[in-house]
């Protein structure tokens, strides 16, 4: 199983439950047994323990000894300094998060039990791996937005050494291919903005048109020499516009009329405004609403100067009995338009 946020850890991989069994009521257990981070992100390892009666002196986790062969407490090793914090309950569990991760942090991690006359250590523990290899990972493959709305393009990234000295988007190359950047694309001025800390970076894209619909790949160069990288296969975007479906296509007297709002593609939850998208469903549902009556009245009329001749019936009044308009789903939006006959007096 692949763990991914949108925060600092970056990847977590869960291959299988430890239970460390001791004698006399000791134990351990750990939520995984193997773990891969990416350099410079933040990991947590964590687990429960049970002991014999007595009083807990100290709990802590630990990967190697000091000078006296004693297990070193994590936060007094040098080496984690200002980036090591735990997390103790009261029903005997117990978390360390580990920040800033570097290569040297990959090593077996476990955790001690201390009491006032004996100790114990959970063995195996918990293994870390961190990567430094050239690494984007996305926080999604595809989404399906709203024309007209914003969306959030963002991911993670990692590099074997250097600094990044430049960091962006694109979807498509130049005249000796290279890859050109979106703020310098004509189509998306003043419509996109970067965001980028440290190996995390994010893409807003306002206004969306229908368009923008294509494969985005994030790109960054460093300072060392062939140093650029982007991540491939990127993000897929789709941008949709809102039609609405008149269900039956033609309407006769008496009838109900179904408007529906469908999309091309499954809406997802990464856009952040609606406004001209419902806007714009709002007056298309009017418009529609609009010509039905006209269409209606249009033939009431015709029907009344059939029945002052004497040869057909009286004006029907019309009622719009429903009117509800979502953009926030796919799913349908419908106005229900009922016509009563009323008596010829």
């Amino acid at each position: 199983m692949i763990w991914r946020t949108t925060g600092s850890v970056l990847m977590v991989f869960l291959w299988s439950l430890t239970v460390v069994l001791g004698q006399n009521g000791w134990s351990v257990i750990y939520s995984t047994q193997s773990i891969s981070a990416l350099k410079g992100s933040t990991v947590e390892l964590s687990c429960s323990y049970t002991y014999p009666t007595g009083t807990v002196i100290s709990t802590f986790w630990y990967r190697k000894y000091d000078r006296h062969n004693n297990p070193l407490n994590l936060i007094e090793d040098p080496d984690y300094k200002d980036r090591v914090t735990y997390h103790i309950s009261d029903t005997n569990n117990h978390k360390v998060i580990i920040k800033d991760l570097r290569k040297s942090d990959s090593v077996e991690y476990m955790f001690r039990i201390k009491k006032d006359v004996d100790s114990w250590t959970g063995h195996p523990g918990v293994t870390l791996t961190v990567k430094d290899d050239w690494i984007v990972i996305y926080s999604t493959q595809s989404i399906c937005v709203l024309k007209g709305s914003t969306v959030d393009l963002s991911c993670s990234y990692t590099y074997p050494s250097g600094s990044v000295t430049d960091a962006f988007w694109f979807t498509k190359y130049d005249g000796n291919n290279n890859p050109v950047k979106l703020s310098e694309v004509a189509d998306y001025r003043n419509r996109v903005e970067n965001r980028d800390e440290k190996y995390n970076h994010s893409l807003t894209i306002t206004d969306l048109r229908e368009t923008d619909s294509a494969e985005y790949w994030f790109r960054f160069i460093t300072d060392q020499p062939g140093g650029k990288y982007y991540g491939k296969p990127g993000v897929t975007l789709s941008v949709t516009d809102l039609q609405v479906q008149m269900t039956p296509a033609t309407v006769t007297e008496g009838q109900s009329v179904t408007l529906t709002c469908i999309t091309s593609c499954t809406l997802t939850g990464q856009q952040r405004s609606v406004r001209t998208s419902a806007l714009g469903i709002t007056v298309i549902i009017l418009a529609l609403i609009l010509s039905l009556v006209g269409f209606i009245f249009y033939r009431k009329k015709a029907s009344k100067l059939t029945a002052d001749d004497g040869q057909g019936d009286s004006l029907y009044p019309v009622r719009l009995s429903r009117v509800v308009t979502s953009t926030t789903d796919q799913t349908a939006d419908t106005t229900d338009i009922e016509e009563e006959n009323s008596e010829t007096q």
